[in-house]
């Protein structure tokens, strides 16, 4: 059942009886609920569907917060290439040469 308002859409999932048995452990209902948008928000931002802003206010969580959990899952919170690398080394370089008396 989708159910959706000016500021949030209301989901129901219907789950295996052993998935819901398994999520009991973690505990009260408003506890299951942020596990869930926590994943949620993992899966969407890391299939860059949301940004980093986003993601975290999904979880319910401020940017640290939410900067924690993804280096705890192992997900990058930003894609930096090896060009952007290179370039930074060289402006760096640049700002080095230009402050050296």
């Amino acid at each position: 059942m989708l159910t959706m308002n000016h500021a949030t859409t209301r989901i129901e999932l219907n789950l295996p009886g052993d998935v819901l048995f398994a999520m009991r452990s973690f505990g009260q209902p408003d506890i299951i609920q942020q596990k869930v948008k926590t994943a949620l928000a993992l899966l969407l931002f890391q299939e860059n569907a949301i940004s980093l802003g986003k993601a975290a206010g999904i979880a319910e969580m401020n940017y640290g917060q939410f900067l924690d959990v993804l280096q705890a899952h192992g997900i990058a919170a930003y894609d930096y290439t090896v060009q952007e690398f290179a370039w930074d080394n060289e402006a760096v370089t640049v700002y080095q040469q230009a402050v050296q008396p």
